[in-house]
């Protein structure tokens, strides 16, 4: 525990250990556990080192079925929202075995008609990507957007990778991770935290005059006419995530 970060909430002291886990492994059980050493000190004074450990066996869909039957107000809209997208991620895939599951688990809680009474507000969509070649939303186990910069005619970037600089609405700093897609291409992976993710990322590309910025809302609009339903339904699922994240976090500033 020593390694974890500490935390307060409501007064009492806690020790945070992040693990990132993709939507689509919501399902999983992660087994957790920690091995405690005291010291115990007798009557006479003599002492023993007495070791103990904790087990315990925890999910993300079992997290937030507590926090959904447990709460209200925007901690429960957060919860339902999360689900939403888990299912939604589940659906997209459409290989687990535990896809009926998940359909039922998520739909046992927020009710069939959730998604369709929650659809998400979507702003102006911002797409400007001087000296990318392209970027869309990426999938993974955080909220993330990629970007495949500018190369030449023989597939190398046309500038050094490490001149781009990326922040969130011009005033945020956000780290970009350089690596290869899977069919070998170079992109740049940007995660933003998810109650920003309908926010606007922008870039410069330092030495010369060259900028742009991206949002969720040119991605949804690029997709939402095609025929890929259920990457339309992720995208809104995503959308809603975000809405209700931000005002998570706005309701405890």
């Amino acid at each position: 525990l020593s390694a974890c970060e500490k935390v307060t909430v409501d007064g009492k002291q806690y020790y945070k250990l992040s693990i990132h886990v993709a939507p689509t492994a919501a399902a999983d059980e992660m087994d957790l556990t920690v091995y405690v050493n005291y010291t115990y000190t007798y009557k006479d004074g003599t002492t023993k080192v007495v070791e103990s450990h904790l087990d315990w066996k925890v999910s993300v869909l079992s997290y937030l079925k507590t926090l959904a039957d447990d709460s209200t107000g925007i901690d429960n809209t957060l919860a339902k929202d999360i689900l939403s997208y888990i299912r939604a991620a589940y659906v997209y895939e459409g290989t687990s075995d535990k896809l009926d599951y998940v359909k039922g688990f998520v739909d046992a809680i927020n009710g069939a008609d959730y998604d369709a009474a929650n659809l998400p507000t979507f702003g102006e969509a911002v797409k400007t990507v001087d000296g990318m070649d392209s970027a869309q939303l990426l999938l993974g186990a955080a909220p993330a957007f990629i970007f495949y910069p500018e190369t030449d005619a023989d597939g190398n970037p046309v500038y050094p990778l490490e001149s781009y600089v990326f922040a969130l609405d011009g005033k945020y700093k956000l780290s970009a991770e350089i690596t290869t897609d899977e069919s070998g291409k170079t992109v740049f992976v940007v995660t933003v935290p998810a109650y920003a993710f309908d926010n606007t990322i922008e870039y410069i590309v330092v030495g010369t005059d060259i900028h742009g910025a991206y949002n969720l809302q040119a991605y949804y609009d690029h997709i939402k006419n095609g025929n890929d339903y259920n990457l339309i339904s992720l995208v809104e699922r995503v959308m809603k995530y975000a809405e209700s994240a931000e005002a998570y976090k706005n309701s405890r500033n």
